[in-house]
């Protein structure tokens, strides 16, 4: 199964920017997505997931 875990521990004055991982098996590794930083992430019925952050940063992320 593959995944993604976005989060952290949000501190108005401290930036998360590795706060995003992707999985593809289930859970057991996590591999980063990017070196961020990203405040969403938004998949489609169809499984494309994009992520969006400051300055209009935009990624897609791919299994």
């Amino acid at each position: 199964a593959h995944g993604l875990a976005v989060g952290g521990d949000y501190r108005a004055d401290q930036a998360s920017p590795r706060a995003a991982a992707r999985t593809a098996d289930a859970g057991r590794t996590r591999h980063p997505a990017d070196t961020g930083p990203y405040d969403t992430v938004d998949c489609t019925p169809d499984l494309g997931c994009w992520a969006a952050g400051e300055q209009g940063r935009v990624a897609r992320l791919e299994r």
